[in-house]
């Protein structure tokens, strides 16, 4: 009742591009935090809260890369 005309007739098929993104996102972001883990290990930090520090910013510029990478790569 929401949809109307194409959409509604469509059915699951216009929804698999959102779901195959969805579910590569998801992907991504677990491939992304074990290398945001990796990587700032390799950087040897002094202390713990060095560390703490740089893993937090690695994993929110990954995740924010990765969750609205596809706004800027759809056309508008």
């Amino acid at each position: 009742a929401l949809m109307s005309g194409r959409a509604a007739r469509a059915g699951p098929v216009a929804l698999a591009p959102s779901v195959v993104n969805a579910v590569s996102i998801q992907i991504l972001n677990l491939v992304y935090a074990k290398l945001a883990v990796k990587l700032t290990n390799r950087e040897n930090w002094r202390t713990e809260v060095e560390y703490e520090r740089q893993l937090v910013v690695k994993m929110s510029a990954f995740q924010l890369v990765n969750s609205f990478g596809a706004l800027c790569a759809s056309p508008c």
